[in-house]
């Protein structure tokens, strides 16, 4: 569910919670990549959709050089395990296409993948690897301009590899009627579940 303005209804996260769905929120100093956060976590939960057409968020970061991990060359991992891999695809969003200079991705046993597709008007480029995703670690690479203003969002999304292996999932969440004056001097409890289906995972390091 979305809500904006002041005229946004005030128990809108209390319904949410109770029908075991989600709700986001977006200041309004915010930027599009609180818009971006939100649209990816509505299409990554779809609990009426056919397992075999879930999309499951496997990796998402953002990257610039105001960030803490500034640097030219940026790479990180997404981990593909037995229950996803088909239509695995890496999906930079930038806000200047010349920005990316170089974008690939190597697969566990090392072959590399350098086929880009561009959206223009989205701002945004894509690899889709075919097939059916090797199981292990997937390795994208970034070669990052020098702008300090620019910088880029990584989305790493995957599908089912069968309807029948369910995909082991992640839900984090902030229990409901919390409220935190000054998170620097009290933490915020975040509520992690993981889960294979409705059937919980025993011992996950979250």
């Amino acid at each position: 569910m979305f809500h904006f303005s002041l005229a946004a209804e005030n128990e809108i996260e209390n319904l949410a919670t109770e029908t075991n769905g989600l709700s986001f929120f977006v200041h309004d100093d915010g930027n599009s990549d609180d818009l971006n956060d939100a649209f990816t976590g509505s299409l990554t939960y779809e609990p009426t959709v056919p397992t075999e057409d879930l999309t499951i968020l496997l990796f998402q970061q953002k990257y610039g050089q105001s960030a803490d991990d500034a640097g030219p060359n940026i790479n990180g991992v997404a981990t593909v395990d037995f229950t996803v891999g088909r239509e695995l695809t890496f999906r930079v969003d930038y806000t200047t296409k010349s920005y990316v200079q170089n974008f690939y991705v190597k697969s566990p046993s090392g072959q590399v993948h350098a086929n880009v597709f561009y959206d223009d008007a989205a701002k945004l480029e894509y690899i889709l690897i075919p097939d059916v995703a090797e199981e292990g670690d997937w390795t994208f690479y970034l070669a990052l301009g020098s702008s300090s203003s620019d910088y880029v969002n990584v989305i790493v999304t995957s599908k089912p590899r069968s309807n029948s292996a369910l995909p082991i999932t992640v839900e984090c969440s902030v229990p409901s009627g919390t409220v935190v004056p000054n998170a620097a001097v009290a933490p915020v409890t975040l509520v992690g579940v993981v889960q294979q289906g409705r059937n919980r995972v025993i011992g996950a390091n979250v």
